[in-house]
């Protein structure tokens, strides 16, 4: 069952979304919630954010050469984020795992002139998640890097964990998450399980701060080196291969947005 008060958020960042599209001369297609609802692993304290495709009007096509990529804010401060559909297909093929679990989220707004097309992806989604395998070990490798590097960065939302604790358990529990998340992945479970840890409850409580600061540190270490020496292991055995069938499948559908797009704008 979908929380409802996630769902009310949703619409929020819906209107707040297209009312930014009429002013950056897109249109939205598809708006998707992305974090830690998606894995089940929400707290009291986690904001509802979300990634939305857009697509270009024909004037903004025509005569703007940058794709529109952004944040916005809303008055919550939840994080709205804005792509241009083919900058957010070349994240599908990059196997961006962050992007890949919008496909997934039961948490959806679609324009319904795209709805059909919405749903092609959906019912391809893990297809999409497997476009290229080694890509997407690469990714949660460097995912795990990113939260080893922020466990005590000053980032402006960290600053009260960081003298709370020492350190921001909730880096440290995407390490944990991801490491699982790359196990899970490379031995054949799909995207889709994998998004939703067999760990939820411990996870849930690192990001609590369950660990002291001198056990937080040797557990990212330990966890840092084990992803690293897996990761490696696991690529150097593969070869980067890019499925054709997905490859189609993105290139079909971002001809018919953008078709379906222009068709109605200049009717």
């Amino acid at each position: 069952m979908l929380d409802t008060k996630v769902m009310e958020q949703m619409k929020e960042h819906v209107a707040f979304v297209n009312t930014k599209a009429v002013q950056r001369g897109v249109t939205r297609v598809v708006t998707c919630l992305q974090g830690s609802q998606n894995y089940q692993l929400a707290d009291e304290y986690s904001d509802v954010d979300t990634k939305s495709m857009v697509v270009p009007s024909f004037r903004t096509l025509v005569f703007s050469s940058d794709p529109v990529s952004s944040t916005e804010v809303l008055p919550n401060d939840a994080h709205a984020d804005m792509k241009d559909l083919r900058l957010m297909f070349g994240c599908f093929r990059k196997q961006n795992v962050n992007f890949l679990e919008v496909l997934f989220t039961p948490y959806f707004d679609c324009d319904p002139a795209f709805a059909e097309t919405w749903k092609l992806l959906q019912e391809n989604k893990e297809l999409l998640a497997h476009y290229n395998e080694y890509l997407a070990v690469s990714c949660m490798l460097g995912m795990t890097y990113e939260k080893y590097h922020a466990f005590e960065h000053k980032y402006p939302a960290a600053l009260a964990k960081l003298e709370k604790f020492g350190y921001d358990p909730k880096q440290l529990h995407h390490m944990l998450r991801m490491q699982e998340f790359l196990t899970r992945y490379t031995n054949g479970v799909p995207f889709e399980e994998c998004l939703v840890s067999e760990n939820s409850e411990y996870l849930l409580a690192v990001k609590r701060g369950l660990y002291p600061y001198d056990t937080a540190v040797k557990v990212k270490e330990v966890c840092m080196k084990e992803v690293e020496a897996y990761a490696v292991a696991w690529k150097s055995t593969r070869k980067s291969t890019i499925n054709e069938t997905a490859n189609r499948l993105l290139n079909d559908v971002q001809y018919d947005v953008f078709e379906k797009s222009v068709r109605k704008e200049l009717q």
